[in-house]
């Protein structure tokens, strides 16, 4: 692949997490600018994250945000719900119920990472975590 001076194809970027340091290669065009952050994450069965937006990211009409789930080796993580991001273009809701991108609310909403079914109200903010207990990794764009 080569490094980043002499790749032409690709854009080579280190990122320095919590608790590791990531390289993230990301697609160069003229077009797209995709910023990435990564970090790797560990739970246990039992327990969760709460990814707490103060208000819904800002996005541009070709523009776009993520969180994807994948395993160490950069596989996307299989889950019962075939869900591997949230984002923008999901059905994310405000606790109440209301769409996060179909309204003009300004509101503070969550994202659950966790293994287990949530209660059915809050499915749509869901993005499932591996089954087994261990390291997992989620990338931000």
């Amino acid at each position: 692949m080569g490094d980043a001076s002499t790749c032409s194809h690709w854009r080579v970027r280190q990122l320095r997490g919590a608790s590791c340091l990531c390289t993230v290669r990301v697609p160069c065009s003229d077009k797209a600018i995709c910023p990435v952050y990564a970090q790797e994450f560990s739970l246990e069965a039992n327990e969760s994250y709460t990814l707490r937006f103060s208000g819904k990211p800002p996005v541009t009409d070709i523009g776009f945000w993520s969180i994807t789930m994948y395993d160490l080796k950069g596989t996307l993580m299989p889950n019962s719900i075939n869900r591997y991001s949230l984002g923008d273009r999901s059905n994310l809701t405000y606790p109440d119920g209301t769409l996060v991108y179909d309204t003009d609310v300004e509101a503070p909403f969550d994202i659950e990472v966790q293994a287990y079914q949530p209660p059915a109200d809050w499915t749509s903010n869901w993005l499932p975590s591996p089954g087994t207990p261990g390291p997992f990794g989620m990338i931000r764009k």
